[in-house]
């Protein structure tokens, strides 16, 4: 393409300046210099073409007043090759004809007025291009963009109509057939090429690209994509070219900016042009049926989007701009607009990213991401409160496989992500479980896939869970790599007689807790009343064992608080501990008949059913999972037909 761009340049600078060349000749006597016999000559001399030829050659003049003068002629079937390394280039041209007058006043030098337009008829032009760019220099005298404009309209370059009916470009092994249109008038100038129209006049020009153009495959990643009602306006002026260029990839409508300033000081494909051009680029990109889009642009495999996606739509709106960064690079900031709805969840968020590009090759050494949460709610699945979630199964879409190694190693970008939700509106998640929506703040820094610091708190909370009422007041989890993460926590349980209040603090995995009540009670006499409503001496004897045990089971680390607090809600029946064993274990009912058993220490974890038939007859499963090797895992079921004679 740079190749292109400069034959181009240069042959319409070349064409200009023997415009303006002729007319300072064909203004005394043209014949004296421009005729058959010295053109031959030159071409020769110069060496110029490989070949060319001509049939006929004709060049009229006549004076019509003393600064002014008439200059008619044409060139019939004129042909020509040029070949030079890399460049390969063959035309012929059925008419070169033109009609003008050429005038000259004090203070306003040459001017032409034309009554027959320049007239070009080519059937014919042949262009093949190696691709070498060594064979131009790195540094270029930078073009006279506004001056070559002021040009094209001064009166001196005259009306033109030029036709290639059939051109055949090649680079490589790639080949382009189509034709070329070019009409300029005083005031106006169209062109058109590969589907491609320009329209200009001296204020500006617009450049309008084909009905669609397919994304070449190197730069989709999905699709086929294509970009559709692309244009490209500019005005001219001496200081600058304001640039705009609009379209819509698809459903994806783009808007962007830029401004070229002038004169140009460096060449075009300099480091500093290109910083200083990137650096004015602004740009937004909007998509205003967000699940329509994906549904229809996303491959089969992945085209159904996962909840609450799957029910959502809206608006997504991305702005971006570029600055100048580092010698050489370019910083990009964007922000991504997600306002997606639907009857009973929203999801308002901004993306925003940072990026340094060097302007030679684009691909950032660095990145940051953040995640800012406006308004966020959720609604989970509605889940059992009888039973444990349901189990979670990969995606059967991802495919498993053995590990390959990548043939060649690449080098991977920095990512930094930055995740903020600081309101109360932020992030709000739902469930049947809950009275009330799990309110989130957070602001969290993750790099290399590890958070390296920042905060997750949740907001006061009121709900039930497992039949007993819970209060957070505050929990607080802060991150402060290489740390472990740190837990602040205060839980309270407002039952009818008494308030306990749960005080965490410490790592997240082993916290240190300790609990309090109002008004105060012994510790064993707090377990007592999570389990049972009662301090330890209203409770009869089983009751009262079963509230020892379990603090003896906490103090050994056997079982978890949330443990604790799901049998509070559960009908307990027994709950057993063994400190030599370390053995713990629960039961509680699950009906008129039925209790469920659960154990764990030293030995594996266990588990079992047991159901009266009636009349002292029962019948008792379990299931014994014992640790064979540090990789392997035994199991054992067992059914048992018990029955129980009372003396």
């Amino acid at each position: 393409m740079k190749r292109i761009f400069y034959l181009v340049l240069g042959f319409i600078s070349l064409i200009i300046s023997i415009v303006l060349v002729c007319l300072l000749i064909f203004f005394v006597d043209p014949t004296i210099i421009v005729n058959e016999t010295n053109i031959s000559w030159v071409l020769k001399r110069s060496m110029i073409l490989e070949s060319w030829s001509w049939k006929k050659m004709e060049i009229n003049h006549e004076w019509k007043k003393w600064n002014e003068r008439q200059l008619t002629g044409e060139i019939r079937d004129l042909c020509f090759r040029y070949k030079k390394e890399g460049t390969n280039l063959y035309s012929c041209f059925s008419e070169i004809s033109w009609g003008f007058d050429l005038l000259f006043q004090f203070g306003e030098g040459f001017q032409s007025r034309t009554h027959k337009p320049f007239l070009v008829r080519s059937p014919q032009l042949e262009l093949a291009l190696t691709k070498k760019e060594e064979n131009f220099p790195e540094k270029t005298t930078p073009p006279d963009i506004y001056g070559w404009w002021k040009v094209l309209w001064s009166g001196v370059v005259p009306d033109m109509n030029v036709k290639f009916d059939s051109i055949r470009l090649t680079i490589d092994d790639s080949t382009r057939h189509f034709d070329f249109l070019l009409e300029k008038r005083a005031r106006a100038l169209k062109a058109q090429a590969m589907k491609i129209s320009l329209t200009a006049d001296p204020g500006g020009f617009e450049i309008i690209g084909p009905e669609a153009i397919e994304i070449p495959e190197k730069i989709k990643s999905i699709g086929p994509y294509f970009v559709r009602k692309l244009s490209l306006a500019g005005e001219v002026t001496p200081e600058n070219i304001p640039l705009r260029l609009t379209g819509s990839v698809e459903e994806a409508a783009f808007d962007i900016t830029g401004v070229l300033d002038l004169p140009l000081t460096d060449d075009l494909s300099s480091v500093q042009f290109k910083t200083d051009f990137l650096s004015t680029v602004k740009g937004e990109v909007r998509i205003p049926e967000f699940r329509k889009t994906y549904s229809k642009r996303a491959p089969a495999a992945f085209r159904e989007l996962p909840a609450p996606l799957n029910v959502m739509d809206g608006l997504i709106v991305m702005n971006f701009g570029l600055d100048k960064g580092e010698e050489g690079e370019v910083k990009v900031h964007s922000i991504t607009n997600i306002k997606l709805s639907s009857s009973k969840e929203i999801l308002n968020m901004d993306l925003e990213a940072d990026a340094h590009l060097p302007v030679m090759t684009f691909k950032p050494d660095e990145m940051e991401i953040g995640l800012v949460f406006h308004e966020v709610k959720i609604e989970l699945p509605k889940l059992s409160k009888k039973s444990p979630p349901p189990q979670f199964l990969p995606d059967k879409r991802f495919k498993k496989g053995p590990w390959k190694p990548p043939e060649e190693e690449k080098e991977s970008t920095d990512l930094i992500l930055h995740l903020t939700a600081l309101n109360r509106k932020s992030l709000h998640i739902r469930t049947n479980l809950l009275d009330e929506p799990v309110r989130l703040n957070f602001d969290l820094l993750i790099a290399d896939g590890k958070i390296r610091k920042g905060h997750v708190t949740a907001l006061p909370l009121k709900t039930e869970i497992f039949r007993r009422p819970i209060r957070v007041k505050k929990m607080v989890v802060k991150f402060h790599a290489p740390l472990d993460p740190v837990l602040s926590s205060i839980i309270e349980f407002p039952l009818p007689e008494y308030k306990i209040t749960l005080e965490l603090e410490g790592p997240v995995d082993d916290p240190r807790y300790s609990f309090r009540s109002e008004p105060p009670l012994p510790q064993n006499d707090i377990y007592a009343v999570l389990l049972f409503g009662r301090p330890l001496q209203d409770l009869d004897p089983d009751d009262k064992t079963a509230a020892q045990k379990t603090n003896q089971i906490l103090a050994n680390g056997i079982l978890s608080l949330s443990v604790l607090y799901f049998l509070a809600g559960s009908p307990v029946e027994y709950v057993g501990f063994d400190p030599e064993s370390k053995n713990a274990t629960a039961q509680f009912g699950l009906g008129r008949k039925t209790s469920l058993r659960v154990g764990g220490g030293r030995e594996g974890m266990n588990s079992g059913i047991r159901h009266s038939l009636g009349k002292g007859w029962y019948i008792d499963t379990s299931v014994q999972n014992t640790e064979k090797r540090a990789t392997e895992k035994d199991q054992d079921y067992g059914v048992l037909l018990e029955r129980v004679i009372a003396y």
